[in-house]
């Protein structure tokens, strides 16, 4: 909760901070801000999102957050006949973060018009986690360990096409911005590939036959995987466009965002809940969710005309 509460409170601050801006450097006449933005513009953009990914929920409930996750006991390998019984110990470095944390970017070409703007973006955000933990011995002078970590990634490519409507001030209005808009935008994103890698790192001498056997027997419990599906796109929300320097503008917004991802195959086989959570009461259904976050999103606009550059 203490997490949360800090991303709202950065992403309160930033339109905050992006507004102030805007209207230090640009405090002019709104009815002539509408006739000079009208036009082409080329855009390019950034944000900060927090919600869901549901895939990410998956892998988290599959961790090794115990030792009896890695199907092995205290005593594994314990050989007497070498005087080597310590009992061995588990510790987790570093556990992935509950929330999902994004900074998607973005490439648009804007065409606004005095009552209304359309769009049409390239979009992209990734997001990785990471889970690491050690196998030790309490008082080993030999510091024998064994380190794991797991990382899972996820990546998104969309292309996106938005409507706006202009919000009549009557019923609400921003200070400083040209324009309100209601907003939506639908799009489709071909590229949404994730991976899960792991690995096991051997810290011991050579011939130690009981930490080899305990390497060996950890790793045969994880399985690495990578898939690319597809998903579609929505987002609702308010948005402001603003005239900014010469030939230029700023367009902030926030919104509520969702998708849904299906069709994920791997070497040509569709991939299954299963392969992600083994527990699930769906493991045998093919991979599928519903995401939703909360966005907050900038773009500068430059305009695609060079005659309205010299004029302005």
């Amino acid at each position: 909760m203490m997490r949360a509460n800090n991303i709202l409170s950065l992403l309160t601050m930033i339109i905050a901070l992006t507004a102030a801006a805007v209207n230090a450097d640009n405090a002019v006449d709104t009815s002539t801000v509408r006739n000079n933005m009208a036009g082409t513009y080329f855009g390019f953009g950034a944000g900060l999102s927090i919600g869901s990914i549901p895939v990410f929920t998956m892998w988290q409930n599959t961790l090794p957050e115990t030792m009896g996750r890695l199907g092995i006991t205290q005593n594994f390998g314990a050989d007497p006949l070498v005087n080597d019984t310590m009992p061995l110990r588990y510790r987790v470095s570093e556990i992935p973060d509950q929330f999902n944390f994004t900074l998607p970017l973005s490439v648009s070409l804007h065409s606004i018009k005095p009552g209304s703007a359309m769009s049409f973006a390239l979009s992209f955000f990734h997001n990785s986690k990471q889970f690491q933990s050690i196998l030790l011995f309490d008082r080993d002078t030999l510091n024998r360990r064994i380190s794991i970590y797991e990382t899972m990634r996820y990546y998104s490519l969309s292309i996106e096409a938005a409507y706006q409507k202009a919000i009549p001030p009557v019923f609400f209005s921003i200070d400083g911005a040209q324009q309100a808009y209601l907003s939506m935008s639908i799009g489709l994103s071909p590229i949404n590939t994730f991976t899960r890698d792991n690995g096991v790192k051997l810290s011991a001498p050579e011939n130690d036959l009981r930490m080899q056997t305990l390497a060996d027997s950890v790793q045969k419990s994880f399985t690495g995987l990578s898939s690319n599906g597809m998903s579609l796109i929505w987002r609702f929300g308010i948005s402001t466009i603003k005239s900014y320097g010469q030939g230029g503008g700023i367009e902030m917004g926030l919104y509520y965002g969702g998708s849904y991802a299906s069709y994920f195959y791997n070497e040509g086989e569709r991939v299954n809940n299963g392969q992600i959570d083994p527990a699930s009461l769906n493991a045998g259904k093919p991979l599928s969710f519903i995401s939703n976050r909360i966005e907050f999103k900038a773009a500068f606009l430059r305009s695609s005309s060079s005659e309205k550059l010299v004029s302005q």
